[in-house]
């Protein structure tokens, strides 16, 4: 079972280290009124949670606040730094780093078991979006204009040659 200091790499390539101990969770508790800890209950709380990206985001900047001090980051400019890859790195980090910091052995193995989870789910959904996404990104545009205009004009015809219905 991993224990150390999770890391992620944000949209500019720039690392960051995630350390989660007492302090990050006093600083949650203060700054965002909840505590994170919360986030591995049965009902996976966290998943929910942690897929929201704005909730991400701010539970990340309240985390990372010395860092984010130290580099001198607005809360919008930090924000920017999450899309795409680096929403799910930063998720995946800090979902470890909290499971990571539970003391009992078992709700420590517990949290990292309920994270292999989602994390596997999400690779699955993953690979089978995989294919539907070379499809589309294959697909000529003119192609598709031409057929959806081709489509409407045979329909538009189709519904001229039909009679009305009388009343």
């Amino acid at each position: 079972m991993e224990t150390q200091t999770q890391t992620f790499t944000d949209a500019k390539g720039q690392l960051w280290i995630i350390d989660f101990t007492v302090d990050e969770l006093k600083r949650c508790k203060k700054m965002l009124d909840h505590n994170p800890l919360d986030l591995f209950d049965a009902e996976m709380t966290f998943a929910t949670k942690l897929s929201d990206p704005e909730y991400l985001v701010d539970l990340l900047w309240v985390v990372l606040f010395p860092t984010i001090q130290e580099k001198k980051l607005t809360p919008e400019g930090f924000a920017r730094l999450f899309k795409g890859d680096a929403l799910l790195q930063a998720r995946r980090a800090l979902a470890v780093a909290i499971g990571n910091f539970f003391q009992e052995p078992q709700r420590r193995a517990a949290a990292l078991a309920m994270i292999g989870k989602v994390i596997g789910i999400e690779a699955a959904l993953l690979a089978k979006l995989e294919p539907l996404t070379e499809a589309v990104n294959s697909l000529d545009e003119s192609q598709l204009v031409n057929a959806a205009f081709d489509s409407l004009m045979s329909g538009q015809a189709s519904s001229e040659s039909t009679p009305a219905s009388s009343p």
